[in-house]
């Protein structure tokens, strides 16, 4: 298991490759998201949600939707959301 900028990865040993799979922040880490964005407005919150988990990939809903306490539709509708407004610039 190695931690890097608050990520923990584990190295898994397959067929000649190795992939990084994400096992989540610290929990120091996770403490700040919480309090982050529970300061935001509603709006803020799905759109900052959708963001950490589009970031992390794979499981990243699922993951972000528990650290902060938020339905993965939440997070789906952040998503729709974020696309919405990068439409807005053409």
């Amino acid at each position: 298991m190695v931690l890097m900028g608050g990520w923990v990865y584990v190295a898994v040993q397959g067929t000649g490759n190795v992939m990084n799979e994400f096992r989540g922040y610290e929990p120091d880490h996770e403490d700040f998201m919480r309090l982050y964005c529970r300061s935001l407005p509603e709006d803020h919150r799905r759109r900052y949600a959708a963001l950490e988990a589009l970031k992390i990939g794979f499981g990243g809903i699922a993951y972000v939707a528990r650290v902060l306490g938020m339905s993965r539709r939440t997070i789906y509708t952040g998503i729709r959301e974020l696309a919405a407004m990068g439409n807005d610039d053409h």
